[in-house]
C-alpha cells in the first residue's frame, strides 16, 4: 500500500498518518500498537516537510507499508536534502522496533521503521500468493549462454521468483544488465523452455573484469520448474564455461537456512571456507515458499579450485592460524606460510576501499595498503556506516603482507570476528572479518557436512555465541 503526497501542508499529516495506522492493524499489528506507529509516522512525515527541502521548493514525498516476515515495514521516501540517521529524535526510536535509513542515489533516501508482529501473527501469516502449476515434466529445457535477447527475460524471471524483493537490483534493469555483459564484468547462464522463455539464471560476478576469481551469484529458478535440479546443472554449465576462460576459482555465498543450496555447491566439488553470518537481508521473499527469513541470514562461504594458481606466500594471523592452514589443505591450494619479519619496513597512508551495495544492507572494506592510520581509517569508515544503518559490515585484509597480523588484532579489538578465507580474490587471498554488532541474526544456521558444521562452530565461537 502507498500513499502519494504531493504537498508540503501539514494538514495531510494526520489523516495519511491515521489510514496507514488502520493498515496495519489489517495486515496484523496489535491495535495497542497503533497509536505509536501513528505517532512515529507523523514525526517523520513532519520532519521531511520542515526539513527535507529548501524554502521555495515543492515537496513531495510517499508513504508505503509492507508485510515482512514477523513486522510491518513503514516507508516514507522522498527526494529531499541528505540526512544522518543519528539524528533522528531519540523519542522516535522509542516508538519503534527497528529504524533503517537507505539511500537511493538519484532517487533520494527511504526512511523504514519496523513494528514487530504479535506472535500470533508471525505463526499464521497472511497467505501469499499461490504457486503457479509445476510445467510438464517431460518439457525440455535448454542450457545456453545469455545473450542481449535475454536481458529482459531474465528480469522476468526474478520477478516471477521474487517479486520486487530480490536484492540484485541490475536483474531488474535489463540496460545495465547488458552493461556489465559488455564490460566483461558479468557471466550469465540461462535455462530455456521451448518458447525461449528464460526459467533459470546463474552468473559469474567479477570484481574487474581481469580479475582470476570471481562469485557465482544470483541463481534464480522459475517456481514452476522447481525441483528439477536447474541449479546444479546451469552450475556445471557455467563451471565448465569459466573454466574454459582461464580463471582460477569460483566463490560461492550458499544459504544457510536450508540445506539445498549447499548441498548443489557442494556437490560441483567447493569447499567450505567461511561462514558470514547475516550475509543476507530478512526482506527477501521467495514466491510461493512460506518459510521467507525472519531475520538476517548466514551464507556458507564456499571456493572451488578451477584452474592450477600462482604459488604464493601468506602470513598468518597467530589466533586462527591452525584453522587457515586446516582451510588451505581442504582446498588444497598451493601456498607457503611465511614468517613474520622481525621489523615491517613503514609503509605510506593506508588504503581501503569501501564497497557498500543499498539493496543487501552490506558493506565491505577493502583494504588495499596497510599503513600507521589504517586502525583510524577503519574506524572513521565504521563510524559512518553505522550510522547510516548499515546492519551488515565486513572487513577484508590482504593475506600476502606481514602487516596483517597486527591488523587483525586491531580489528578484532574492534567488534570484527573471523569470517572466513576467499583465495585468489584480488590478485592474492582475503582474510574476511565481519562486525555483527549492529546484526539482528538467525542462529538456525545449517551445515551440510562434518567440516561445515566445524566452520560454522569456529565461526560462531569466535563472535561470541554458542556453536552448533
Amino acid at each position: 500500500m502507498k500513499v502519494y503526497i504531493d504537498s508540503g501542508d501539514p494538514i495531510w499529516v494526520a489523516p495519511t498518518a491515521a489510514y496507514m495506522g488502520d493498515c496495519a492493524v489489517a495486515l496484523g499489528l496489535a491495535p495497542d500498537g497503533r497509536g505509536k506507529l501513528v505517532e512515529a509516522l507523523e514525526i517523520c512525515c513532519g520532519n521531511v516537510i520542515r526539513h527535507a527541502y529548501e524554502p521555495g521548493e515543492p515537496v513531495q514525498y510517499q508513504v508505503e507499508i509492507t508485510r515482512e516476515p514477523g513486522a510491518l515495514k513503514l516507508g516514507v521516501v522522498d527526494q529531499g536534502l541528505p540526512f544522518e540517521i543519528s539524528q533522528l529524535h531519540s523519542h522516535l526510536r522509542e516508538l519503534v522496533d527497528e529504524v533503517r535509513l537507505v539511500r537511493l542515489g538519484r532517487q533520494g533516501k527511504r526512511l523504514e521503521l519496523l513494528f514487530k508482529l504479535p506472535e500470533s501473527q508471525t505463526e499464521h501469516p497472511l497467505p501469499s500468493e499461490a504457486t503457479p502449476a509445476a510445467a510438464p515434466a517431460d518439457e525440455p529445457i535448454t542450457l545456453r549462454l545469455a545473450g542481449d535477447e535475454d536481458a529482459v527475460p531474465i528480469a522476468r524471471c526474478v520477478y516471477r521468483c521474487y517479486g520486487r524483493s530480490y536484492g540484485s537490483e541490475y536483474l531488474y534493469q535489463p540496460q545495465k544488465l547488458l552493461r556489465l555483459w559488455h564490460e566483461g564484468l558479468v557471466t550469465s547462464v540461462v535455462a530455456v523452455n521451448p518458447s525461449q522463455e528464460v526459467i533459470g539464471h546463474l552468473c559469474y560476478w567479477l570484481d574487474a573484469a581481469h580479475d582470476p576469481v570471481g562469485e557465482s551469484t544470483d541463481a534464480v529458478v522459475d517456481p514452476r520448474y522447481r525441483g528439477r535440479h536447474l541449479f546444479d546443472r546451469l552450475r556445471a554449465f557455467l563451471i565448465e564455461l569459466v573454466r574454459d576462460q582461464g580463471r582460477l576459482g569460483m566463490v560461492s555465498e550458499a544459504v544457510a537456512v536450508h540445506p539445498y543450496s549447499q548441498k548443489a555447491v557442494m556437490a560441483s566439488g567447493a569447499i567450505e571456507t567461511g561462514l558470514m553470518l547475516g550475509d543476507l537481508p530478512s526482506n527477501l521473499k521467495f514466491k510461493g515458499i512460506e518459510d521467507s527469513l525472519p531475520a538476517r541470514q548466514s551464507c556458507m562461504l564456499c571456493y572451488l579450485r578451477l584452474n592450477p594458481e600462482p604459488r604464493r606466500q601468506v602470513f598468518l594471523p597467530s589466533g586462527h592460524a591452525a584453522m587457515l592452514e586446516r582451510i588451505y589443505a581442504r582446498v588444497g591450494l598451493n601456498r607457503e606460510f611465511g614468517a613474520l619479519p622481525e621489523v615491517l619496513a613503514a609503509e605510506a597512508e593506508a588504503q581501503v576501499e569501501v564497497h557498500l551495495d543499498q539493496a543487501w544492507g552490506e558493506a565491505a572494506l577493502r583494504v588495499v595498503r596497510f599503513g600507521g592510520n589504517l586502525d583510524s581509517l577503519i574506524r572513521s569508515h565504521l563510524r559512518r556506516l553505522l550510522a547510516n544503518g548499515i546492519p551488515y559490515i565486513y572487513a577484508e585484509l590482504p593475506l600476502g603482507h606481514p602487516a596483517v597480523v597486527s591488523c587483525v588484532q586491531d580489528l578484532e579489538g574492534m567488534g570484527f570476528s573471523f569470517a572466513g578465507l576467499v583465495p585468489e580474490l584480488a590478485q592474492g587471498d582475503i582474510l574476511r572479518l565481519h562486525y555483527l554488532t549492529n546484526v539482528e541474526l538467525d542462529l538456525k544456521i545449517v551445515a551440510v557436512s562434518d567440516w561445515g558444521g566445524e566452520i560454522r562452530d569456529y565461526v560462531l565461537a569466535r563472535a561470541g555465541f554458542q556453536g552448533g
